[in-house]
C-alpha cells in the first residue's frame, strides 16, 4: 500500500474512533464508483457518510529538514438534504472531522508532520448535502 493511502486508511480509522462520528461509515475513495456504497451508509444508522480522497501532493517552498512533499486529501460528508429524527446534522460531521484531525499526527511505519486543515466548502447537489473539508500532511521522503 502507498504512503498516501496508508495515510488515508489511518484517518479513516482515527474518525471511526471518535464518539461523535459513531455510526457513520466513513469510505476511503479508491477511485471506484461509489454511488452504490454511499446509498446503503446514509440508508443506514445517522443517515450520513464520510468519504476520503487522495487529492495530491505539492513541495513546501522551503525545505530546511530534508526532502518533503505535502500531501493533499478531501474528506466530504454525505448526508441526505432533509433529516430524520436520530441523524447527525452535516455541519456537526464537519465540526466532528476538524477537531479529530487538526493537529493529528498519523503514527505508522513512515515519518509524518501534523495534519492540518486548510479549508472548506459546500458542494451543491439535488440529491445530497455535500460539505467539503481541506486537509493536507507534510511526508518526509
Amino acid at each position: 500500500m502507498s504512503r498516501v493511502m496508508d495515510i488515508a486508511d489511518a484517518m479513516a480509522t482515527r474518525l471511526e474512533s471518535q464518539a461523535a462520528l459513531a455510526g457513520v461509515d466513513v469510505i476511503v475513495d479508491r477511485q471506484k464508483d461509489l454511488a452504490e456504497t454511499l446509498k446503503k451508509s446514509v440508508a443506514k444508522a445517522k443517515g450520513s457518510a464520510i468519504t476520503i480522497l487522495w487529492e495530491g501532493f505539492d513541495v513546501p517552498d522551503v525545505n530546511t529538514s530534508g526532502p518533503q512533499i505535502r500531501s493533499r486529501y478531501t474528506l466530504r460528508t454525505w448526508s441526505r438534504p432533509v433529516l430524520a429524527d436520530g441523524n447527525t446534522p452535516a455541519d456537526e460531521l464537519v465540526t466532528a472531522i476538524c477537531k479529530a484531525l487538526h493537529h493529528w499526527i498519523p503514527e505508522g511505519l513512515h515519518s509524518f508532520g501534523e495534519m492540518t486543515i486548510t479549508g472548506g466548502d459546500f458542494t451543491p447537489d439535488a440529491k445530497w448535502l455535500i460539505y467539503e473539508v481541506e486537509a493536507q500532511v507534510t511526508l518526509k521522503l
